[in-house]
């Protein structure tokens, strides 16, 4: 086979491969811009440190409850940086808790989820449509 018909056959290949990369591209990536917060939405923030599990699987689930309830800011403080470890003491919060601030900045609750049941229940009762 001649090197002209072995590129025209794998750019077809190397085309459906790059798109299908995008489509599985991850969605959905929660902010960490913490000035988000009582500015006229209802704010669910997870206090996060990396390599906790708790703190992984709550991020999980906030990926899904973010495409359900576009009503709502969702947001990271990463302890890890000095904006996430400030908003910690302030809050005195603990790695893979949950904040709730309403539209004002005002907490309305802080707490733990341990299943997607958990958080939907917690958002129905702090943030009711």
């Amino acid at each position: 086979m001649n090197r002209g018909l072995k590129i025209l056959l794998a750019l077809p290949v190397l085309a459906a491969t790059l798109v299908l990369m995008v489509l599985l591209l991850p969605r959905g990536a929660v902010g960490t811009d913490l000035s988000r917060i009582g500015q006229g939405q209802g704010s669910l923030v997870l206090v996060f440190e990396n390599h906790s599990p708790v703190s992984m699987d709550t991020l999980s689930l906030l990926k899904i409850a973010q495409r359900e309830r576009e009503d709502l800011v969702f947001l990271v403080a990463d302890i890890g940086t000095p904006e996430g470890q400030a908003f910690r003491q302030r809050h005195a919060a603990f790695s893979g808790q949950l904040l709730g601030f309403d539209a004002g900045g005002q907490r309305i609750s802080a707490g733990y989820v341990d299943d997607r049941a958990g958080l939907e229940l917690r958002l129905a009762h702090d943030f009711p449509r």
